[in-house]
């Protein structure tokens, strides 16, 4: 399977010490709630887990009954880190993608898990001003439809975002101390 394929060249190139250590490092998990199997399909049973595997940059339904993946997600282009998989609201799917490498932006991708399609995204009109390295990112919707989001480029970030891609008001540590 294209699933397999992933894994086994993913691990094939698994030299530094870091990916020894932790080599699926599950960052965040959510339990499907009930209403949207008929919507979606079977995968979104009630009770079965989303969860992200940012050492490997997929996303993962589990069948809880079963014990098997039931759906995943990956971008064969992509090997940065997803972190905070969410279960939006709609029953859509959201999550930050950590920045790749030199491309200087991290981005929130929201997709409709049934199609894998992507209906929604969003990286900083400016390089390097919404960039978490592939360690960072948070993102949670909030009771108006906006998402809070958190990265950490240099110590600490936080700020509020419309669906029109809007800033609502934002809040950056610049005491961060980066020795301790």
């Amino acid at each position: 399977s294209k699933l397999m394929k992933r894994n086994l060249n993913f691990f094939s190139h698994m030299n530094h010490p870091e990916c020894r250590m932790d080599t699926t490092h599950a960052n965040s998990i959510a339990i499907v709630p009930k209403g949207l199997e008929e919507k979606y399909g079977s995968f979104y049973k009630e009770g079965n887990l989303l969860v992200s595997l940012a050492a490997q940059s997929i996303i993962v339904i589990i069948d809880r009954d079963r014990r098997k993946i039931a759906w995943s997600y990956f971008d064969d282009n992509y090997w940065g880190q997803f972190h905070s998989a969410r279960i939006m609201k709609n029953g859509e799917i959201g999550f930050f993608k950590n920045r790749d490498g030199s491309a200087g932006y991290s981005s929130i991708i929201v997709m409709n898990p049934k199609t894998k399609r992507i209906v929604w995204s969003y990286k900083a009109a400016k390089k390097n001003i919404f960039a978490a390295e592939r360690r960072f990112g948070n993102l949670q919707e909030l009771e108006n439809g906006n998402l809070l989001i958190s990265d950490n480029p240099d110590g600490g970030r936080a700020f509020e975002l419309t669906r029109d891609k809007k800033v609502v008001w934002e809040w950056v540590n610049d005491e961060w101390d980066h020795d301790s």
